[in-house]
C-alpha cells in the first residue's frame, strides 16, 4: 500500500500544480489545455508503474510486482477521473 500511497501523492502534486501555478495565464483554454498535460503526465506515470511491474513479474518475484500494477490501475482510474474534472466537462 506504501507505492499506492506515494503514487496518488504524485499524481496529486502534479494535478494541483498544473491547476493552479501553471496555466493562469490562459483562462479561456484552461480546460484543454490542463486536460492534455494531465493525460501525458498521467501516462508517463502508468507506464513507469507497469514498466517496474514488468521487470519484476520477468525476475520471477511477483510479490514485488502486485503493488505495481494496483500503483498503475489506481493511477489510470483517478487519473483519468481528474483529467475529466480539470477540463470541467
Amino acid at each position: 500500500m506504501k507505492k499506492v500511497s506515494i503514487n496518488i501523492v504524485i499524481l496529486l502534486a502534479y494535478t494541483v500544480f498544473l491547476h493552479y501555478f501553471l496555466l493562469e495565464e490562459s483562462p479561456h483554454d484552461k480546460g484543454i489545455i490542463n486536460m492534455i498535460y494531465s493525460s501525458i503526465l498521467i501516462f508517463i506515470q502508468v507506464s513507469v508503474n507497469l514498466k517496474m511491474a514488468l521487470s519484476f513479474v520477468f525476475r520471477d518475484d511477483n510479490v514485488k510486482a502486485k503493488p505495481y500494477l494496483l500503483s498503475a490501475a489506481t493511477v489510470l482510474l483517478l487519473g483519468f477521473s481528474a483529467c475529466l474534472g480539470s477540463a470541467q466537462l
